[in-house]
């Protein structure tokens, strides 16, 4: 089946509903190949699943994020990457992998292909666990990066193999990370062998276009989310959050 079937990235969610189909039990944990659950968390997610499992209106689990950009110290804050998405979901055949994958929906008579339609589709009633879901997939070498717009190009936009460049930015404008990261990616974090490469200042290089997180009205909105409720509150959210 051709790519042209499943436009602007959707053939990530079509693949994803492959694999769920051919899962089985009652609940579905699904990680992103750049997503990781840090050990100490393991305990604390199954016990979400435990305490939330006869309450039939909870149709999925939805965890925080950490977004680490350019090396494993620095991550988002910024109101432009998603702070929360479901990553667990009830094994019900009409909840869907949706758009590109990113989230889920329940789709009655789901024709297999509109993988972005928000009419009569419907986001999923979901609880906060205590756990956050590491993203890696923005800490590589520039030149990795590159290779990644290239592809991205390509499954959103259909464009073929363009030129493109990449620079991670101004670092220095990022959260500091000081915690633990999970054992898993000890390995990978004892190959980064690319600082010399990034911008570690506040300041942009000259050639660099601004990151749409850094324009001045994303920069304030970040700021009286944080302030007034500690989150970034007023981010697109693809759920309907329930109480535990």
């Amino acid at each position: 089946m051709g790519l042209e079937k499943f436009p602007g990235g959707t053939i990530y969610a079509h693949q994803t509903n492959l694999a769920k189909n051919a899962c089985t039990g009652d609940w579905l944990f699904y990680l992103q190949g750049d997503e990781v659950v840090h050990e100490r968390y393991l305990d604390k997610i199954k016990a979400t699943c435990e305490q939330q499992y006869e309450r039939s209106e909870v149709e999925g689990i939805l965890f925080g994020y950490k977004h680490f950009l350019g090396d494993y110290k620095h991550y988002h804050s910024s109101r432009c990457w998603y702070p929360f998405e479901t990553r667990i979901i009830r094994n019900q055949s009409d909840i869907y992998s949706w758009g590109d994958a990113q989230t889920f929906r329940r789709i009655p008579d789901f024709d297999g292909f509109s993988y972005r339609k928000r009419a009569d589709t419907f986001r999923l009633h979901v609880v906060k666990a205590d756990a956050e879901i590491y993203h890696y997939g923005w800490v590589r070498p520039p030149h990795f990066m590159r290779k990644k717009q290239q592809h991205a190009n390509h499954y959103y936009r259909n464009q073929g193999n363009q030129k493109v460049s990449f620079d991670y930015g101004p670092l220095g404008r990022l959260s500091l990370f000081n915690d633990t990261h999970p054992a898993v990616m000890n390995d990978w974090i004892a190959k980064f062998d690319w600082a010399d490469e990034l911008n570690y200042t506040k300041k942009y290089r000259t050639t660099q276009p601004i990151h749409r997180n850094d324009f001045l009205k994303n920069r304030i909105i970040t700021q009286i989310e944080l302030f007034l409720f500690g989150e970034k509150a007023f981010s697109r959210k693809n759920y309907e959050l329930l109480r535990k």
